[in-house]
């Protein structure tokens, strides 16, 4: 029995366990993973707790509970049968809809019978009920024989199909059955793995530590569920993901008798910074919750800036990159327009090739507001490229993209070559393509299409062709400096 069942002994358990864990959380950044181990609630209850602590507040809808079997041999990942799991505290819905639609990607398969008996998924339930309610809902999937499981393509599905209210609990215990003193090191060698939050360094060092320590000072295991955690590992590197080691103790920590013969257990987080990532993308905003939408861009386009109004535009955005240099003060536009609340990208290019560019869909600044702000990040926040030096700036043309507010569409036949800017958006990932960069490009509409999902949004190429993706457009009015 690894809880309580009677309702008000677990409940007042959970509360205890939640009361007494530290908030590490860094405020307005996305927990997609976190670690947890899964023995009784007396022994790793209040560590699986620290990490339960980090959500408490955050809204989440989903939540996929990734172990190994401790139970069964079989291959793949086997995802339960049950429409519902029952905890003493209610019911918790299995999101059948989300694992039919991951079906077509091939690596897993329906087995309710693997799941019998198995406890690393099932002592996260209550916690998951306590702190959320009926408003999660959970994908119980566990691995079974990892040969020829492809962790990295695993990865990219989950990234590809979740979005910022889905949270991934990898459930693994870490060294069984050391001493105290070799587990509190070997487990030190394991966590450090772990916190490379890379496939290839994690891989590598628990293929280390399994020669030299496996099968010695009475260690059966590294870490109960080591195919999850290289799962982890993927979708961490793929999210540029932080980690983040709440806290670790083993089993001699609650039974002081018992340091002979220990298991160890951690709980681990990994942020992502949302504006990071969105910047990746060339975005600074992630959801269209707060985008406008427009029937007619064309129309919207069409009352746009006049020359003397462009002219001011790019004034705005070289003082503004100046200032930063010490060069000059930035001075207030003089014409109403800016402002108003447009969406705006800012491109600078060297040389005729691409020094940086980044934009906001969302216009809760003015015009001028936003130019200056995308101004400053294309220069020195563009993560594909390293900060502008002062010297270069006389090298630099600058263009802006003041953008119509942004149409959903369904056929990707609708969009104009040329015209049309196209923002992608799939799970947690996104990208977006201004209306220039076909043309620029030479590229037909499948080729825009393919290269935005791929080196943008970072997700398959076909997904705008199998209309996994969401295809928003918009137009732009392009104006650049040294233009007639």
């Amino acid at each position: 029995q690894f809880y309580p069942l009677d309702k008000i002994a677990l409940e007042k358990n959970i509360d205890e366990y939640l009361d007494q864990a530290e908030i590490f959380a860094p405020a307005g950044n996305y927990l997609p993973i976190l670690i947890l181990p899964h023995a009784g609630y007396e022994f790793s209850g209040s560590i699986a707790a620290v990490g339960f602590k980090q959500i408490q507040d955050v809204e989440i809808n989903r939540v996929i509970l990734l172990g190994r079997s401790h139970q069964h041999c079989f291959s793949g990942v086997s995802a339960d049968t049950n429409d519902v799991w029952q905890t003493p505290l209610g019911d918790l819905d299995v999101d059948r809809e989300w694992i039919e639609s991951i079906k077509k990607y091939g690596f897993i398969n329906d087995n309710g019978i693997v799941h019998q008996y198995e406890h690393s998924l099932e002592v996260m339930t209550p916690f998951i009920r306590k702190i959320f309610e009926d408003k999660a809902k959970i994908v119980p999937l566990l691995i079974g024989d990892n040969d020829g499981l492809d962790f990295q393509n695993i990865a990219q599905v989950l990234m590809d199909n979740i979005d910022y209210q889905t949270l991934l609990i990898i459930s693994t215990d870490l060294s069984h059955y050391p001493d105290y003193r070799n587990a509190q090191n070997v487990d030190r060698a394991t966590i450090q793995a772990v916190l490379s939050g890379n496939l290839d360094q994690f891989q590598a060092k628990m293929n280390t530590l399994k020669l030299s320590q496996v099968g010695k000072n009475n260690i059966d295991t590294l870490a109960c569920a080591e195919p999850a955690l290289s799962i982890a590992e993927s979708l961490a590197e793929k999210l540029s993901s932080e980690p983040l080691l709440f806290k670790y103790a083993n089993s001699g920590d609650i039974y002081l008798e018992s340091q002979d013969r220990v298991v160890g257990y951690a709980a681990i987080g990994f942020y992502t910074d949302k504006k990071l990532m969105d910047r990746r993308h060339g975005l600074t905003a992630a959801h269209t919750a707060n985008f406008q939408f427009a029937d007619d861009l064309f129309a919207w386009t069409n009352n746009g800036l006049n020359r003397n109004q462009q002219e001011e535009a790019l004034a705005i955005a070289r003082q503004s990159i100046e200032n930063y240099f010490g060069n000059r003060d930035y001075s207030r536009p003089i014409y109403g327009i800016f402002n108003s609340r447009r969406g705006v990208f800012v491109t600078l290019k060297k040389d005729g090739q691409l020094r940086g560019c980044i934009g906001n869909f969302e216009p809760d600044k003015n015009l001028a507001e936003n130019i200056k702000e995308m101004a400053l990040a294309a220069a020195f926040a563009d993560p594909r490229f390293s900060s502008l030096q002062k010297d270069e700036l006389k090298n630099i043309n600058i263009e802006i993209s003041v953008l119509s507010p942004m149409r959903k569409i369904d056929d990707p036949e609708t969009i104009e070559v040329g015209k049309h800017g196209v923002y992608i958006a799939k799970g947690i990932c996104s990208g977006v393509f201004l209306p220039q960069v076909a043309t620029e490009e030479g590229w037909n509409r499948e080729q825009f299409l393919d290269n935005l999902c791929e080196h943008k949004a970072g997700i398959d190429k076909n997904s705008w062709r199998d209309r996994s993706a969401s295809l928003y457009i918009f137009t732009a009015q392009i104006f650049r400096e040294g233009a007639e």
